[in-house]
């Protein structure tokens, strides 16, 4: 009877201790908005990398729906500029900012200045680092909403409040820690993209293909070369 007993205890000693282990694990793995921040960092390449980051060029094609890619070509430069090239109906057309102002550019017109809301939208894709590198520093906020699924993959779901307060969400792999989905407004519509086909370029992760959709449109951005810290003249960036 005594051995029995011992038996039991024995037994209940280990699950309670397999319980415990559990539980701190579970208590470890919980982590809070600033450690997502810098696995994501981490994984894309580090900070030291990433705060050397000053210009880049990436080419490619766009499509729309069914659509085959016409070519896309995309130069920033640090801060916040930059100039985006698509050649549509075989017709160039060409926006560029230098973080203040803005032009539309078209063969054989004069420049069009671009309203302050185009502007914005232009420069929320100038941010070469991304917006949680250095949140605090860019006076922006980052908030964790909890988890969700993006494409079968648990992820983490940031609400970021940019400096000029408006929103967007980033939904950060549970398991890389890099960015999956993205959530916000462009031009009064909500647009949603989906990141795709991670590569290293300089030790730096970059999504190759980008899904992006809104209100009646889908489109798919490929890129075929990234280069980056590249000598790309202020001239690329201002009216003409």
């Amino acid at each position: 009877m005594a051995a029995s007993c011992s038996a039991k205890s024995s037994k209940m000693n280990r699950l309670t201790f397999s319980l415990l282990i559990a539980a701190t694990l579970v208590v470890a793995q919980t982590l809070d908005v600033d450690d997502i921040v810098a696995r994501n960092i981490a994984a894309r390449g580090g900070a030291q990398r990433l705060g050397a980051l000053k210009s880049q060029r990436m080419t490619g094609t766009l499509s729309f729906e069914t659509n085959p890619g016409e070519p896309f070509h995309v130069e920033m430069k640090h801060p916040g500029k930059i100039r985006q090239e698509i050649l549509a109906n075989h017709e160039q057309f060409t926006q560029v900012s230098d973080g203040r102002e803005g032009w539309i550019l078209r063969p054989g017109k004069p420049p069009e200045a671009m309203s302050p809301g185009q502007v914005h939208d232009l420069d929320g894709s100038a941010d070469l680092q991304g917006p949680l590198f250095q949140y605090k520093e860019k006076s922006h906020q980052v908030e964790l909403a909890g988890k969700d699924s993006v494409d079968g993959r648990d992820a983490y779901k940031l609400v970021i409040t940019l400096g000029d307060r408006t929103k967007r969400t980033d939904f950060i792999d549970a398991k890389t820690f890099l960015e999956l989905k993205w959530e916000g407004v462009v031009g009064g519509q909500k647009m949603e993209s989906y990141f795709h086909d991670y590569r290293k370029v300089n030790g730096i992760a970059y999504a190759f293909s980008i899904e992006s959709s809104g209100p009646g449109f889908k489109q798919k951005l490929v890129f075929s070369k990234i280069e980056v810290n590249v000598e790309l003249p202020d001239s690329r960036f201002t009216k003409p």
